[in-house]
């Protein structure tokens, strides 16, 4: 940041970028919706004439950006076992009822060439399969068969405070305050329960220095500082307080009590068959956040002679961090 002067001054700015000026994706031939607007300002000027000074600016970012793409889920007819739209036979038929046998289904049958029989489907599998949790297709073919556009939000005002004091000609004491605020939404594809790698949540940041300098003479500057930041983020899974796993009927796949086990496993339907995937990405701490501060004491001294320059000082942080991370 500047420091202020005896003079007032200040200015405003505005970015802005739309859908106008972006081209369809390749493949899902969408235009997603994309609006930005950041915007802000600073001023700056004297308190006292000569002695103390101010200096201020805010900026903020408007933002919702389109998405779009192709996912691959299972037909209507394939959720009900009709396999036929793949071509190939199923060449051992025997084994759809061993399997589903070995699962505790009763009644258990053998396949057909082309079909796997209702009694096989399990229950878990039949409810993985509603649209509500894997949506059905809204193209033709059983590959990149659903196409999706989303729309992500970002917000994120900033703001910067600072003050100068004038002791005298050889010594200036400043003070300065910074802070940002990051919230965002990044929507599923689908459905919530859909893995993209989504989430949502919110970051804060602040940063607070003082500052001395003294001037021994016009050759050599003493440069003292104190600061202090923090890094502060909480982010969600899209399917966060729902316990999909026990709706399935997942023994223990969510636990009561415990937001963090909520959500949807992992499921690769047919992975062969390149179908997209449930589930949490993984990364998403689920509200456990993670938080850094950072203590910093920094001194330097600053000599000219002659031709050199010279600078020596000496440096100390302390820093404290909390990461927490839920176990899959």
């Amino acid at each position: 940041t500047k420091t202020g002067t005896n003079q007032f001054h200040g200015q405003l700015f505005e970015y802005v970028r739309n859908t106008d000026f972006n081209a369809k994706d390749a493949f899902s031939h969408l235009n997603p919706p994309y609006h930005a607007n950041q915007f802000g300002g600073e001023i700056a000027g004297p308190i006292f004439r000569d002695k103390l000074f101010f200096s201020g600016d805010f900026q903020e970012l408007l933002q919702h950006a389109g998405a779009s793409g192709l996912l691959s889920v299972p037909t209507a007819a394939m959720r009900t076992g009709d396999l036929s739209a793949f071509g190939s036979p199923i060449t051992n038929t025997a084994a759809c009822q061993l399997i589903a046998t070995a699962n505790g289904l009763a009644g258990a049958l053998p396949c057909t060439a082309s079909s796997v029989p209702t009694a096989d489907i399990s229950p878990i599998a039949a409810a993985l399969l509603n649209p509500a949790v894997i949506p059905l297709p809204n193209l033709p073919g059983t590959a990149n068969n659903f196409s999706y556009a989303v729309v992500g939000t970002e917000t994120m005002p900033q703001f910067d405070v600072r003050g100068d004091y004038a002791f005298s000609d050889k010594d200036r004491f400043f003070a300065r305050s910074s802070y940002a605020y990051r919230k965002y939404t990044a929507p599923s594809p689908g459905t919530v329960f859909m893995n993209g790698g989504n989430a949502y949540g919110n970051n804060s940041s602040f940063n607070d220095v003082v500052g001395w300098n003294h001037f021994f003479n016009s050759n050599m500057i003493n440069q003292a500082r104190v600061g202090f930041s923090r890094y502060y983020t909480v982010d969600f899974n899209n399917a966060y307080g729902i316990e999909e796993n026990n709706i399935l009927g997942i023994p223990n796949g969510n636990i009561g009590g415990l937001p963090i086990t909520s959500g949807i496993a992992q499921f690769f339907p047919g992975n062969e068959n390149g179908w997209s995937s449930t589930g949490d990405p993984g990364w998403v701490p689920n509200g456990l956040g993670r938080l850094a501060n950072i203590f910093e004491y920094v001194d330097t001294v600053s000599m000219i002679r002659g031709h050199h320059s010279l600078k020596l000082g000496a440096s100390v942080e302390r820093v404290q961090t909390s990461v927490g991370n839920a176990q899959n």
